[in-house]
């Protein structure tokens, strides 16, 4: 197996794997995209070596939220709306 081929299968089993989660599937086309997408990546070859320089730098990650306070924080914004 080629490694556009092996590209493919993964991608593929990633996409199965989301519509799986929204009770759908991958129909025959959207296979077939995602195999030509690997194909047109494959070949493009040194056309995309820059290509990562020209992306804006990633957005800095947000901060984890402590969901254990989150039930106290609706309370107390219910009593605040109760009493405006």
């Amino acid at each position: 197996m080629n490694s556009t081929d092996e590209a493919a299968q993964i991608l593929t089993r990633m996409f199965e794997a989301l519509a799986r989660q929204n009770r759908k599937t991958l129909n025959a086309r959207s296979r077939a995209d995602i195999k030509r997408a690997c194909e047109l990546l494959a070949s493009a070859g040194a056309e995309l070596d820059d290509l990562l320089d020209e992306l804006p730098p990633a957005p800095e990650p947000r901060p984890a939220r402590d969901y254990t306070t989150m039930p106290i924080e609706v309370e107390r914004w219910k009593e605040r709306r109760r009493t405006e």
